[in-house]
């Protein structure tokens, strides 16, 4: 009539004998759990038990053992489901970590974590996570917590987004008014809170531009090192989802295992930089086309599987000219939009991805290159949504970014006012990406 020395009441039990070896880790979602919150995560275990161990969904051999006594204890009747008092249930959404989920809900990743019986900070789409009441984060000072919690059905919402530094009027509308699925910045990181409370679910990539590459003859840890110095007073300050390095890495050709390799060990260096932080990353950044060869991949493998294991994000560009399906082939893959299912379906990847850059370009230049000097704005508009369409059938894409909205210089680039109207807020842009809903 004891259970780990615990005295049980009147009432049925049902009781479990395993042994340690029996402990499982599921893959795709965490079975580990204090036993007080299994009633409430129901999508995992239909079993109630009142002993404080934490379970694995163990091999067991179960029985029932009836008690008849009158000294206190806990007593559940089967099959009353479990009440936890203040406690809120979370749906992770695909691209969340638990950095993004403590933040919107104020407490800390350790009291998730401890809430849930999670060994590390791995979780996964769908995942029912128990939130703690009663639990403070530390906020970095200047700061406001988003008040809101992202409860959108994400998978019916378009994959699309914007790349902005603020330098165009009405974003923030155009944020409000459509809830993008990514927004990348390159600057304007103090505006994240707001964008975080105006549109929660939104993804927020951030890069500080720097076009100066570092020295890949010297110490790839030490220069990630220097890289997270440079940059850390605006990733601790922001709600950035995702943090990228240097933005388009091409190694030369002819070292380019080496040079490969070498940009593996400082994304590998500059994940651990930023996880010491609470923060994660976007690694790669490799523009449209690259690697060139597919099998240069192979070289930057270690970093695709430390991020992979440790929550991160894989970044990628992607355009096309004269269209956005040019060189889309007949096999449902790309050689240039499209590229990545050709990389995720040769090696298997199942990180998530962000595309941090798309749109026509034919080669780079600011002022003749974009979308402005090969069609018009209706056209562009059935090309943005096909690429949707394309993004919208991979749910490890989290979404793409058109490149631009509000950034001075790349004017043949830019979609204000032809698709997003004067103020961001109308447009045929933000018609099709309202239209789109659950």
């Amino acid at each position: 009539d004891k259970i780990n020395s615990n005295d049980l009441g009147e009432g049925n039990y049902l009781c479990f004998q395993f042994k340690s070896e029996q402990f499982n880790r599921c893959s795709k979602m965490r079975c580990r759990t204090k036993l007080p919150y299994m009633g409430a995560l129901e999508d995992y275990n239909d079993f109630q038990i009142a002993v404080n161990k934490i379970l694995g969904r163990p091999l067991v051999k179960e029985y029932e053992v009836r008690f008849k006594r009158t000294i206190n204890a806990i007593n559940l009747e089967l099959p009353t489901t479990t009440t936890i008092p203040e406690q809120t249930i979370h749906t992770v959404q695909t691209g969340e970590t638990l950095s993004d989920i403590a933040q919107k809900y104020g407490v800390t990743v350790d009291a998730i974590k401890q809430a849930n019986g999670l060994i590390d900070d791995t979780i996964d789409p769908g995942q029912k996570l128990v939130i703690p009441s009663g639990s403070t984060t530390t906020i970095p000072t200047g700061t406001t917590v988003p008040p809101r919690t992202c409860d959108m059905n994400m998978a019916c919402r378009s994959k699309l987004g914007i790349q902005t530094q603020f330098q165009k009027h009405g974003v923030m509308e155009f944020i409000e008014t459509t809830k993008p699925a990514v927004v990348r910045l390159m600057g304007g990181f103090d505006r994240t809170a707001e964008i975080k409370q105006k549109s929660p679910c939104t993804f927020i990539v951030g890069i500080n531009w720097d076009t100066s590459f570092p020295d890949k003859n010297g110490d790839p840890s030490i220069k990630a090192q220097e890289w997270f110095d440079k940059n850390h007073e605006n990733i601790k300050n922001s709600f950035i989802d995702c943090w990228e390095g240097y933005n388009e890495f091409v190694p030369d050709r002819d070292k380019a295992e080496q040079e490969m390799r070498w940009f593996s060990q400082f994304e590998i260096k500059r994940m651990q930089l930023l996880e010491s932080i609470g923060k994660k990353a976007c690694i790669g950044t490799f523009s449209t086309g690259n690697p060139p060869e597919f099998n240069w991949w192979l070289y930057f493998k270690d970093a695709v599987d430390y991020a992979t294991k440790n929550g991160h994000y894989l970044s990628l560009h992607e355009y096309d000219s004269p269209r956005m399906n040019t060189n889309f082939g007949s096999d449902g893959m790309g050689w240039t939009t499209g590229r990545y299912r050709r990389v995720y379906s040769m090696f298997g990847f199942s990180l998530p991805l962000v595309i941090t850059e798309s749109g026509i370009d034919s080669g780079g230049c600011p002022g003749t290159c974009g979308w402005r000097s090969h069609t018009d704005a209706n056209s562009y508009i059935e090309d943005l949504k096909w690429y949707d369409s394309v993004l919208k059938q991979d749910s490890y894409v989290i979404g793409a970014a058109i490149f631009h909205y509000g950034q001075y210089g790349w004017e043949s680039f830019e979609i204000h006012p032809e698709l997003i109207g004067d103020n961001g807020n109308n447009g045929p842009l933000v018609s099709y990406m309202n239209s789109l809903t659950c």
